[in-house]
Parts: C-alpha cells; structure tokens; sequence
C-alpha cells in the first residue's frame, strides 16, 4: 500500500509537469479612446489592459446608444502583448456606440468588465451622458473570499504539520524510551487531524476559487456555473489549470496521510507535494503579474507562504500535540509538554521571516501613505498588520515567559510543582487559542486581500496634477486628473466675488514645443464655483504652461500662470530594464522535472521496496528526470539570455541592414515623424492627435510593443499597419533603427539615425 501510495503521489508530479508559470486586469487604454468622437469607424479597436488575458474568456461586443447589440467582436492577442487586444472594425452608420468587453486575468483568474463609449461622425445628444465610460472593477465575492481563506488555512496548516518533525523535534521522539513513543503518538496524532482536515480545506476552498471564477466570467450564480461555465474557466485556461494541479495535490497528500503517515519517507514526499500547494498559490498572487523582476516577486510569496506555513501549521500542531499527551495518560507528560512548548518558543525567528516578507510586500503593492489610507487594499491591509501583531506578541509571549515557566515547574516534583504545571498548560491553551484564532483571521483578510486590487493601482483613481493661484480677488485652484497623457478631466475650482461671471478659458501650451502654439480651451460651468472640461487637450507628455481666465462683466479679467508636468502612462509599466529572468512554460517544466527526480531518489527505497530489479529502474527514472530537467532549464536560460543580448530582435543588423532601415524609413516615416524623429515631418503637423516623439518614447517601450504597432497600426491615430507593405525582417530593421533617436538609445543605432539625409 505504502509502495502504491508512494508510486501515486509520483505520478501527480509528474502530471503537472506541462504546468504554466508565467492581480486584476483592468482597462488601461483604448482606441478608440472613451468619450471621444472619430471620423469613422477604425479597421482594428485596441484594448490595453494592466495584466496578461484569457482571450478564452473574453467577451468583447459593439453596443449602440440604446444597448443593443449590434455584434459580437471576435478579439486576438496583438503580437508581441498579452495585455493587449484588438479586434476587427465594423462598418456603421454615425452615432453614437459603446464597446462593452469583460475580460479574466491570466494571472489570478479574477473577471473585470466595462464600457467604453465613443461617436463616429458628429455626437448625438446622448454622448454627453456617456462621455466618460465606465469601469466595473473585480469585486471579491462572499464565496472566492471564503474559499481563499480555506485554502490558505488548509495549505499552511498541512505544510506546517508536515514540517513541525524536522524543523522543531527534530530527533527527539524517534528513540525507544517511554517519552519517544509518547512524542510520536502525539505526533501522529496531530498528523491525522490536520491532514484529514487540512486536505478537506484545500479541496473545499480550491472548489469555491473555481465556481466563484466561473460563475463571474459567465455572469451566472455559483450554481448555474455548475457544467458548462465551470468546465470553459478549468479546462485551458492558466488559472484553471492550477486549480486542478492544487486539487489533484491535496487529494494525494490526504491518501498518503491517511495510509502511511507512520513512515518517513513519506512523510517526506507529502512535504514536498504541500510545498508545491503553496507554489500554485504564489503562481496566482499579485507579484506573479509583475512586469519587472515577476520570479523575485514569486520567490518572495513563496517565502512569506512557507514561512506562514512552518508557524501557523506549527501552532495547530503544538495545540494538538499538547492534548494528545495529556489524554495519554503518561506520567512524563509534564517534561514532554514543556519540552515541545520550548522547542517551539524557538521558533520565533520564523515570525520574523513571515514579517519581513510581509513589509516588503507591504511596500510593493501599497507603495505610498496615501494609498494605505484611501484604498480598501490599504486599509484591509492595516487591519491584518494588527493582526499579525497580535499573533507575534502571544508568539513572544510563550517563547520568553510560558516556555521557560514550563520548563522550571516540569523539573520541580511534588503535588504543588504539578498543580502550578496544569494552571501554566491551561492558561498557555487559552493565550494558543487567542493566537490560532487571530492567526485565522488573518488568513481570512489574507484572502480579502488577494482579491482585492493593489493599492498602488487603486490609488490612481485618486491622481492628479494641481496648482493655485491668486488674481483678479479671486483665488483659482486647477486639478488635472490623472495628469497623464491622453484623456484628462480638468476642473477650475473658484473661490470669491463670482457675480457677472461670462465665462472661464484655459489658455495653454507645451513649454517644450512652443511650436504647437497656444491653445484656448472653454470650460463648463458645472456648479457655483466649478468649471470643468473632459477630453484630450494633453496629449503630449512634458512641462505645460496654463492661464486660467475668468472673464467677468464690467470688471477685468482675472488671469494667472501655473506651470504642470503631464506625465507619460506607460512609461512606468513598459520601459525596459536589464536582463531579468522569466517564468516561462520551460522553465516551470524544467523546475518540476528537477523536483520529480530529487522525490524519487528520496523515496527510492519506500517506491522500490528493496527488490532488486527494481531499484534500478526508479534510479533511471529519477536520473533521466533530473538530467531532463537541467537540460531544458539550461536551454531556456540560454535563450532568455540571448534573447535579453540582442534586446528581442531576432534581426541581427550590419551594414546594409542600418542602410536597409534609412530607406525604409524615409520612404514610409518620415513624411509624419521627421528625419529627426520627433514628430516634425511635413504631414505630421496637421495630425491631430500629432505623431510620437521617437526621441522621447523610442526607448520607453519594448520592441516587440514597437513591432506590434509597426505591424498592426494604431487605430484612433494616424499610425497606419504595414503588415502587407513592408515584409517581417524590415520591420525588426525599422524597430532597431527608431530607437537611435532617443539620447539613452544603442550607440549603432544613433549612428545610424545620424545618417538620414533629406
């Protein structure tokens, strides 16, 4: 059975050898943009999201002013971007229309959806009403957080049990003596328990995660997600596939904990199977969609993870383990209890791992005071550091004050020596309770919060630019939200004597290109003393000079200057760093190869049962899985680096390629970005939105996104596709030539920009 058991719970790692690795995906930009109002319908509409999408469970429909469906848009990946969109155009008749889309974060599983309104030809009457769009963010479901909360209570606490022998017994309990046997007793007492109930958890809130997910991308109760829906969110799908993994891991550890507990060796695989739990988990948190450094930011989960895991795990245990040598009967029981509360009050620089990890995490994902306080990420996140301080001050507790009482009052004899030991084992029952109690409550809001949007993401709904002046008797205040290039929501707030008002402008213009001149904008009255107007009058990233005027009857005008710096959107998610490793499908399978062969050769003696004929055969196993898995790791190593080397452009570029690029590039770019690159050609300055500065964005962006656009165009702009005129090679030319206009840009590119002549 044990050999069964064994064999069993090698197959489940190898089943999920193929598994994927690469928190919400919520809508960054759109071409068409909302609110805005095009000629006509583009060929191609771009949706750009914050995280990679399930383009299987992506919905994307046209709408008109009345909602209904005028067809159902077929969406693909654009090449090169998994955060990206974009669909075939329609042929309508002016008016105005809404393109409704939901999408599923590759990442974590959670549903986002919105709108996005726009007008072809003139806006009807009803643009106005839908002018900004909206955006309906992931809400946690009572279900996902209850499930979540099961899930990490249940991986925690199996991981934890299963570790409790090795990290705080040690050897203690594996000799002959009366107090061993008690030891091992109480300790496989507490392994049943936790295993039984551990397992139950992660199967329980690994199905919760699933309906909860299914039912949200198919817009259906948990119920009627039961069949279709369910089996559309699993089956090909990376969150889905995890699940399953994590569902086929807690059923194996519960066979193996309930058959062979009793023998190490497979202990020892169960540990290694609940480990693999806790990855699945960190391969679906927050940093697994980071942009920059994602395996550092996995790896860090995985630690926090471990770590909650070898103490929260640990207390359940020692709770258990207590109870179970009392009801024994032994008449050591009073030095065994002191002994294993000792031991485990040493374990307290496992709380300090756990609150390391936990701040740096803390910093990434909230990132400033302000997010921590206005964002229900932050303040979700305040209560579970309170939390966790109450966990780590009982944690203190019993290691400086209950242990060492323990230990004294255990070497004493006598009926009052073993009177003051039950009212120590009894209160350290109490304050354990209290911990374990708290230490739940925390994984309930560590399940809130895994649900919940970053604060550092949340908090850009709260970003803006401003300036006040004083002119005129009256005291302007201008905000500029998000301050962003692109679309802008601007308000002019007023305070004084605002009878005779006629209007209030917005005289603005770029301090770095005077050249597009001055621009006058009207706001609209919105209130008392609010003006505002919504649109795309910053376009271009930079330093911006703005008069605010406030025209009033038969006073003067009151006029001021405030100078503001529009920022980039994409620069902070998209600029290319160094060299940083990926979590690639490779990679994974290579991982999990390397970790199938070491489980093999650490159990090759349970699996094969001292016969001969076959030992060998599970040594070549475990070698050919080991050799496997270093090859393939090996080569996707390799090939991340050279693809980092040669900066993701598979054309390597000579001579006559840099003179390739120059033609191409005059013939078919300079006419709107100028020989200098900036945006100053002949056509592009009667564009309206203007062509991109290369100079200033060539380098903020990868250059699969720069061949991406290259290829495909960018629709709302006059970015035209050149799939069909210019062949594949010549584009990774063009990409590899745009970027010497930039200052920071790849020396052998500049000099070839430098060699474009009129």
């Amino acid at each position: 059975m044990v050999r069964a058991i064994a064999v069993l719970a090698a197959l489940v790692l190898f089943a999920v050898l193929p598994a994927l690795a690469r928190a919400h995906a919520e809508l960054e930009r759109s071409a068409p943009e909302a609110g805005s109002t095009i000629a006509a319908m583009p060929e191609r509409i771009y949706l750009w999201y914050t995280e990679a999408v399930e383009l299987r469970l992506t919905d994307l429909r046209l709408l008109d002013a009345r909602g209904a469906t005028v067809d159902r848009l077929s969406p693909r990946l654009v090449p090169g971007d998994t955060r990206a969109l974009v669909a075939d155009g329609l042929t309508v008749p002016e008016g105005t229309y809404v393109l409704a889309w939901r999408v599923t974060s590759a990442v974590d599983g959670h549903t986002t959806r919105g709108t996005i309104p726009f007008s072809v030809g003139v806006a009807g009457p009803e643009a106005a009403l839908l002018a900004r769009g909206a955006q309906q963010a992931y809400e946690p479901t009572t279900l996902a957080v209850a499930g979540k909360g099961a899930l990490f209570a249940g991986a925690l606490g199996l991981f934890g049990v299963l570790l409790f022998g090795p990290l705080v017994l040690g050897r203690w309990g594996r000799g002959r003596t009366e107090v061993d046997r008690a030891i091992d007793e109480a300790r496989d007492s507490a392994l049943g328990w936790i295993g039984v109930l551990g397992s139950i958890l992660v199967l329980g809130g690994t199905t919760a995660m699933a309906l909860a997910q299914a039912a949200a991308a198919a817009e259906v109760t948990p119920i009627q997600a039961i069949g279709d829906p369910l089996a559309q969110a699993l089956v090909g799908t990376r969150a889905g596939y995890l699940l399953l993994i994590r569902s086929a891991l807690g059923v194996t550890i519960a066979l193996i904990l309930a058959t062979s507990r009793h023998e190490s060796g497979s202990r020892v695989i169960a540990l290694a199977m609940a480990g693999a739990i806790l990855v699945t988990i960190a391969l679906g948190s927050h940093g697994a969609a980071a942009l920059v450094w994602p395996a550092v930011r996995i790896a860090l989960d995985l630690l926090h993870l471990a770590a909650a895991g070898a103490w929260f795990g640990g207390l359940v245990t020692l709770l258990l383990m207590v109870r179970a040598v009392r009801r024994s009967g032994t008449v050591m029981a009073s030095q065994i209890v002191a002994g294993v509360v000792t031991r485990f009050g040493r374990m307290v620089w496992v709380v300090g791992i756990v609150a390391a990890t936990g701040i740096i995490q803390s910093l990434i994902t909230v990132g400033s005071i302000e997010a921590l306080e206005r964002t229900p990420y932050g303040r979700a996140l305040l209560l579970k550091l309170a939390l966790s301080g109450v966990v780590a001050l009982f944690g203190i507790l019993h290691w400086r004050l209950v242990a060492p009482r323990l230990l004294g009052l255990a070497r004493l004899s006598g009926q009052i020596a073993a009177a003051a030991v039950r009212r120590v084992e009894r209160r350290f029952r109490w304050t354990g309770a209290v911990e374990l109690v708290a230490a739940i409550a925390v994984l309930g809001l560590t399940g809130l919060l895994t649900g919940l949007q970053p604060a550092r993401e949340a908090v850009v709904a709260f970003r803006s630019v401003a300036g006040q002046v004083a002119a005129g008797g009256l005291t302007m205040r201008l905000e500029i939200a998000p301050g962003e290039a692109g679309r802008n929501r601007t308000t002019l707030h007023v305070a004084g004597d605002l009878t005779g008002v006629e209007k209030a402008v917005l005289r603005i213009q770029h301090l770095d290109h005077r050249d597009m001149g001055e621009t006058e904008i009207t706001l609209q009255r919105e209130g008392p003393d609010l003006f505002a107007h919504e649109g795309n009058q910053f376009a271009t990233v930079g330093r911006w000079r703005i008069e605010p005027l406030v025209r009033r009857t038969g006073m003067e005008d009151a006029r001021a200057r405030i100078e503001v710096t529009i920022l980039d959107a994409l620069a902070a998610r998209t600029r290319e760093t160094a060299f940083a490793p990926r979590i690639t499908t490779s990679a994974i399978v290579a991982g999990q190869l390397l970790l199938f062969g070491v489980v093999l050769l650490a159990g090759r003696g349970r699996i094969a049962r001292g016969r001969r004929r076959a030992m060998p055969i599970v040594l070549g196993i475990a070698m050919v899985s080991i050799v496997g898995g270093g090859y393939l790791g090996a080569s996707e190593a390799s090939e991340q680096i050279r693809i980092a080397t040669r900066g993701e452009n598979p054309v390597a570029m000579d001579a006559a390629g840099w003179e390739r690029a120059r033609i191409l590039y005059q013939q078919s770019c300079a006419q709107c970005h100028g020989l200098t690159g900036r945006g100053d050609g002949p056509a592009g300055r009667f564009l309206q939105p203007p062509p991109a500065d290369l100079s200033a964005h060539a380098m903020d962006h990868p250059q699969r996104q720069l061949y991406g656009w290259i290829t495909e165009g960018i629709a709302g702009f006059a970015m035209p596709a050149f799939r069909e005129q210019i062949a594949e090679e010549d584009r990774w030319r063009l990409v590899a030539l745009i970027r010497g206009f930039a200052e920071n840009g790849p020396a052998d590119a500049r000099a070839a920009v430098a060699g474009l002549r009129p």
